[in-house]
């Protein structure tokens, strides 16, 4: 393996990110990519006001049924088990290059200022999780690709108005934001899986993840939750349903909201050692990686998406600090 070091053309270091500017892709089950489907209202449906420059992100009612679910568990380890969420999105013609995901949940009596999460794992797959053929083409179970996890301002309350027992808004489930940074993922035209966990601050505590939510509407999904196997219910992937109320409200397969972030296209990261420059110093990093030593950088190595790790990625590096599009 040749790991010989190119020299880059003078010239000043490239902005970081000026070659591949994340923008809103995707917002699961909102029209809006850049707003979560957190149905983020001023006032409840029975009339009480959100706290000042806050929202109440209320279990929705048609007619007389509601969803009778706050949220759906996350976490990874808690009193009553781990769990991992997985829901579809389709890529159009183009592709587009991955640089974010954000995923929303709350744990009863977290107000913050601290998140009570510490962690996020997730994986994208090419079918649904535990069909026959599914298949990671990105992430694992174990790194924590977590970046930030702030608050939404954003409370999520039971109905206020559906029979029985309709609940009065509380200020106790406070919905974070929480963000992983994924280094330029390149996925072509299709359908996938993206799947995901918390990993929380007090390790014996939840993290609950509310359904899509559209006011006025019981809407229906086919996210997956995995768990683990508890009493004659084995482990495996599971429909995500919420029962409704009052008891003979219809069982409906929810969605889960999430945003992702990245190109249309095909991207690339040019800040390989990613110490906020694009300049010489992340050649000598993909260098290092080629040559074998990978501490300088948790980049893919195989720049120029070709398949092998060598020295035409060292080129291609090269080229794109020089002035070069992407390859």
């Amino acid at each position: 393996m040749r790991t010989t070091l190119l020299l880059v053309a003078a010239s000043l270091p490239v902005a970081l990110g000026a070659l591949a500017r994340a923008e809103p892709l995707l917002s699961n089950g909102s029209a809006n990519p850049a707003s979560p489907a957190l149905g983020a209202a001023s006032a409840t449906q029975s009339g009480v006001p959100a706290p000042t420059a806050s929202f109440w992100s209320e279990a929705p009612i048609a007619g007389l049924h509601a969803d009778a679910v706050g949220g759906f568990a996350s976490h990874a380890i808690g009193a009553d088990g781990a769990f991992r969420f997985a829901d579809d999105f389709s890529v159009p013609a183009g592709g587009w290059t991955l640089q974010g995901v954000t995923v929303y949940a709350y744990q009863p009596g977290a107000a913050g200022p601290m998140s009570p999460f510490v962690g996020l794992t997730l994986r994208i797959w090419s079918g649904r999780p535990g069909d026959a053929g599914a298949a990671v083409v990105f992430g694992d179970d174990v790194t924590n690709r977590m970046g930030s996890s702030q608050p939404t301002s954003i409370y999520r309350v039971f109905s206020t108005t559906a029979q029985p027992l309709p609940q009065a808004p509380d200020t106790t489930r406070l919905v974070w934001a929480t963000t992983a940074s994924l280094p330029s993922v390149y996925l072509s035209e299709g359908q996938y899986w993206l799947d995901w966990q918390y990993v929380c601050l007090d390790p014996n505590t939840p993290a609950y993840s509310p359904a899509v939510t559209v006011p006025g509407v019981r809407s229906v999904g086919n996210a997956v939750q995995l768990r683990q196997e508890a009493g004659r219910a084995h482990a495996g992937w599971y429909a995500v349903v919420d029962a409704g109320k009052p008891a003979e409200a219809a069982d409906l397969g929810k969605d889960l909201p999430f945003l992702l972030d990245g190109v249309p296209g095909v991207a690339c990261e040019p800040d390989f050692n990613q110490d906020g420059n694009v300049d010489q110093d992340d050649v000598g990093c993909l260098a290092q990686v080629v040559a074998g030593d990978p501490s300088c950088s948790a980049q893919d190595p195989d720049f120029n998406r070709d398949g092998n790790v060598d020295q035409d990625d060292l080129s291609a590096l090269a080229q794109v600090i020089a002035g070069a599009p992407c390859p």
